[in-house]
């Protein structure tokens, strides 16, 4: 007798809940509020409403689907025995707000405005095929799992202070602009698979604690930022992650919590050095270099490898506090002419198109010059009579050449920087050291020849182009 009057009970409450909601539909808005009714299943189905407002309610179900909301669609304070459940719902906004739920699945939604899912408990949020027109924040939330896939959020995205105790999935998420995770606790892992920030500025993750952080088949924004982080196992950047059509790396600004604990292929990235260092900061990051470059060895990755050594070199050459400023500048001129000479020691080929452009400007300013340094800074006897003999026969050919053409003869000009340029003796008994300007030109030419060999001579025993 007393199950057949709480069946009637309930029955009677469903229908008068249903007769609130066809009053509230009349009025163009859904009101549910104050309700502890534990049988109540809330349905609302293919209906449009101005607003949706479900508050401080004691509920075994809320199922909506295909609805419409004009303005606000707001679930506040209810605890649902069950599961809240949405699929297609369009609305202005859309808000969640602590809440208690055994399963809360979103499905097909299109909001046009803010999207706020904070404070719920329960075991799991699953968010699918969500376009937020405006800001998600997504807060405060403790569930066993947490899901988002295949959706686009046009504006920022925050993900704050959520405590998932087993794993947080974010799949196929188009990302316009910032994303931000902030004090989240994982117990297990947070995964991000095939998800695009190619249009976002940037990616941080501050403050998260969780066995492992992954990217898998991303693509990379603009800046990521990975900061206070606790890491028991490692974070993953390195499974095909992309730049996209940037075409630009993705610039990593890190500090001292992810050392030891990253992996990525370094051609994807740039690490964000601050332009000022302390001696502990670059020691701190020389440490870093050293450990990735260590890492890239074991892990294969060596077209990152060379990426990464040249920027460990050039930091090394011209950011080290302990140097001075002078010592700090001739740095950044010796890593600039590293980086043009050989690309720090990893394009030895670039030896010969260096030694035939020193030949040629050497070459230009011989010409110029050729006349004084022939006969008044380093004459070379064969050369100089050479040249005076073609000088003649060039004179008595045409009287229209101008002078200025007639005493440089381009050949000779050549020979003469070739022998000064590649010669492995220069005679200093044939220097006239009362020009001492054109004399220490002439050493110059010489100097810059004797290393032009040597890497040459070097680039031909590592290449094996001689024997075996």
């Amino acid at each position: 007798m007393g199950t057949i009057k709480q069946y009637l009970k309930a029955s009677f409450f469903i229908l008068l809940l249903t007769l609130m909601a066809s009053w509230s539909f009349a009025q163009e808005n859904f009101i549910l509020r104050d309700s502890i009714e534990d049988y109540a299943e809330i349905r609302l189905e293919k209906q449009d409403f101005n607003q949706v407002f479900v508050k401080l309610n004691i509920l075994n179900e809320l199922f909506l689907k295909s609805v419409k909301v004009k303005d606000t669609a707001l679930f506040y304070g209810n605890s649902i025995g069950s599961n809240f459940r949405i699929d297609t719902l369009e609305a202005q906004n859309l808000i969640i707000q602590y809440s208690e739920s055994w399963k809360s699945y979103l499905e097909q939604l299109r909001i046009e405005n803010k999207v706020d899912i904070s404070g719920i408990e329960g075991k799991s949020i699953e968010v699918h095929e969500l376009f937020a027109g405006g800001e998600f924040n997504l807060s405060e939330n403790y569930v066993m799992d947490l899901y988002l896939r295949r959706s686009t959020v046009e504006k920022r995205f925050m993900c704050f202070g959520n405590e998932v105790i087993g794993d947080f999935y974010l799949d196929r998420l188009h990302f316009h602009s910032n994303a931000e995770f902030t004090l989240n606790e994982v117990d297990s892992s947070l995964i991000m698979i095939d998800c695009d920030f190619s249009t976002s500025p940037n990616l941080s993750f501050d403050g998260l604690a969780a066995q492992q952080l992954t990217l898998r088949d991303c693509q990379l924004p603009d800046t990521l930022t990975l900061k206070d982080l606790v890491i028991e196992n490692q974070i993953d950047l390195s499974q095909n992650n992309v730049i996209g059509e940037r075409n630009t790396p993705c610039v990593l600004v890190i500090d001292e919590s992810v050392i030891g604990k990253l992996k990525l292929r370094y051609s994807n990235f740039q690490l964000l050095i601050p332009e000022e260092l302390s001696s502990v900061q670059f020691e701190q990051y020389s440490y870093l270099f050293e450990t990735l470059l260590s890492d890239h060895q074991e892990y294969g990755f060596m077209a990152s490898y060379e990426t990464l050594d040249k920027d460990y070199q050039r930091f090394k050459l011209s950011q080290n506090p302990n140097d001075s400023k002078l010592v700090q500048s001739i740095g950044k001129i010796l890593s600039l002419l590293n980086e043009y000479w050989n690309g720090y020691g990893y394009e030895k080929e670039r030896i010969w198109f260096n030694s035939f452009f020193l030949i040629f400007l050497f070459g230009l300013i011989n010409w110029i010059l050729f006349p004084f340094l022939i006969s008044e800074v380093y004459p070379i006897k064969a050369i100089a009579e050479s040249n005076n003999r073609l000088v003649a026969q060039k004179i008595n050919r045409s009287q229209n050449v101008k002078h200025f053409f007639l005493m440089r003869n381009p050949y000779m000009v050549f020979f003469y920087t070739c022998l000064i340029f590649f010669g492995l003796k220069i005679s200093v008994e044939n220097l006239k050291f009362d020009h001492k300007i054109s004399v220490v030109y002439i050493l110059l030419q010489y100097t810059m020849g004797l290393i032009c060999l040597a890497y040459m001579a070097n680039f031909v025993i590592s290449s094996s182009l001689i024997g075996s």
